[in-house]
């Protein structure tokens, strides 16, 4: 007996070629109903003298009753001056409980109007807080309490030599379509990039880029 499925504009589902006869499928984005999908590409110089395991990036969601599904997230670090010694220092990423306090001074990110928006009709984003370091110190830290291990950590070495040549990279895998359960962050959740673990020296700087895609939904 042959099975029909139905999708919910009453279309049959088809199948295709004579041989295995697989199921036709379109891969669709997280249906985001009336909220949207985002993205945001930023760089944070870092200075000589760069703090140790200062907060680089801080990325705070506070909506009462919708979630952020975290579907990318990517720090990348390009040397941009020799330093007086050889460093080998991490830059890692975590996810925020309790952040009931937005992360303070620095540079704040412009979430209203278009901005980070992947189409123009999406709504504006729901993000409470984004910003990112612009001081050796790194920002100044609200209310909040990290988990005690990292969800990306990135190696880099800080060279004496090749200044512009050192670049190094790491990917959060939010793979949702494989199959992947993506980061969810619900109220007073968020994720905070920190580094770099060992202090620079008196001459040498970076530049920390951090990549971030989500989506605003009702449910997930």
């Amino acid at each position: 007996m042959a099975i029909q499925l139905q999708g919910n504009a009453g279309v049959v589902a088809d199948v295709d070629g004579a041989t295995f006869r697989a199921l036709r499928t379109v891969p669709k984005p997280i249906d985001h109903g009336s909220l949207g999908h985002y993205r945001l590409a930023t760089t944070v110089a870092l200075v000589a003298t760069q703090a140790a395991n200062g907060t680089l990036f801080s990325f705070r969601w506070g909506d009462v009753t919708r979630l952020c599904v975290i579907q990318k997230l990517r720090l990348a670090v390009l040397q941009t001056a020799a330093a007086t010694a050889t460093l080998s220092e991490r830059y890692q990423a975590f996810i925020a409980r309790g952040f009931t306090v937005s992360d303070s001074v620095g540079t704040a990110i412009t979430l209203t109007g278009n901005n980070m928006k992947k189409r123009t009709s999406h709504a504006t984003t729901l993000v409470t807080d984004i910003r990112k370091s612009a001081v050796a110190a790194g920002l100044t830290v609200g209310t909040r309490t990290l988990d005690a291990e990292p969800i990306v950590e990135l190696g880099h070495v800080h060279t004496i030599t090749n200044v512009n040549s050192a670049v190094s990279e790491k990917q959060l895998d939010t793979d949702a379509g494989d199959g992947v359960h993506p980061i969810i962050l619900a109220q007073n959740e968020g994720v905070i990039v920190r580094g770099p673990t060992t202090v620079f020296g008196a001459a040498g700087t970076a530049d920390l880029m951090v990549e971030l895609a989500w989506a605003e939904v009702a449910a997930y």
